[in-house]
């Protein structure tokens, strides 16, 4: 309602109702809905494009909730307040944002059976990420490492028991096949490269083994302990010739011939020499040496020379 350049406050009130109101302010240069219950069909345009950058700015404000029973088409960027969660299926699954945290609450899958997509998975050091690679069905770990002091550990599995009486195993890592593989099979592969200038000062071992015994007794009889495990299993179907070892070594490179004059077989420390025990330094007849083991439970002594010739 308009004479020239001036106009009026205009109000409708809902038919029997006190408190239903729809305001147009002249002054703010707005339309006001109160106790509006119904609705009517047709589209609602609003052709103003201020942006938002708070809960009180924006072309269309709001201050319940808003329901909605098709889909919601967002064109640009979705902001939620601080603890603000998206509800699927009354709470059947939750994405929670708090404090630069997102955490999800429900189960999570990337793709479908056939139809993968890469994921990745950031460190706070350039060139450190974690990706699954569709495209070759591979979980990659990269780190690269410029500490100068300290252990850098790329993957970390920590295992703690608090029960009794459960077997463990922190990895485990297994091929199966029924056809003829290529030229290797390894379940586990390690391997150190100095490339052309690395170096230790102290001691390079492609696998360590610790074993660490508890600080009080152990009572005779409670298990074997050991820092290397082989087991060989021939099934009651398994016919064949072929060598099987519990270790195999090679060796190969251009140099390799320093490997037949500096290479040994065992490099043992930090025991002491004494009769009936681990090693005896102890020489007897053309046996300098004795190193103890066990076969089928029973202690047996492998002999030990300190020179290559036969007496």
């Amino acid at each position: 309602v308009q004479v020239g350049d001036t106009a009026n406050d205009v109000n409708f009130v809902w038919d029997g109702s006190s408190t239903g109101t729809f305001t147009l302010d002249a002054g703010a240069h707005t339309l006001a809905m109160t106790g509006l219950a119904t609705s009517t069909d047709g589209a609602v345009t609003i052709t103003n494009a201020t942006a938002t950058s708070s809960t009180t700015t924006g072309a269309l404000i709001v201050t319940g909730g808003i329901a909605t029973a098709a889909d919601i088409t967002c064109g640009d960027d979705l902001f939620m307040s601080n603890g603000g969660v998206i509800n699927f299926n009354a709470s059947n699954v939750t994405i929670t944002h708090s404090a630069g945290v997102l955490t999800l609450a429900g189960a999570l899958t990337v793709g479908a059976s056939g139809t993968g997509y890469d994921v990745t998975l950031y460190g706070d050091t350039a060139g450190c990420t974690l990706l699954y690679d569709q495209s070759e069905d591979q979980l990659v770990v990269t780190q690269t490492n410029a500490a100068t002091s300290g252990v850098e550990r790329t993957l970390d599995i920590s295992q703690t028991h608090t029960g009794i009486g459960a077997s463990a195993e922190a990895l485990r890592a297994v091929i199966t096949t029924d056809t003829k593989g290529g030229t290797y099979m390894n379940a586990l592969f390690g391997k150190i490269d100095f490339a052309t200038t690395g170096l230790v000062t102290g001691l390079a071992g492609v696998i360590c083994a610790e074993l660490t015994m508890p600080g009080g007794a152990v009572a005779g009889g409670a298990g074997t302990y050991a820092t290397f495990e082989s087991e060989i299993n021939l099934p009651t179907s398994y016919a064949g010739t072929v060598p099987i070892s519990v270790m195999y070594i090679s060796t190969w490179g251009d140099q390799k011939a320093d490997f037949d004059t500096y290479g040994y077989l065992f490099d043992i420390n930090g025991v002491a020499s004494g009769s009936g025990k681990f090693w005896y330094d102890a020489t007897n007849g053309t046996t300098d040496d004795w190193i103890r083991c066990r076969v089928n439970g029973v202690v047996k002594y492998l002999m030990l020379s300190d020179v290559q010739t036969e007496a």
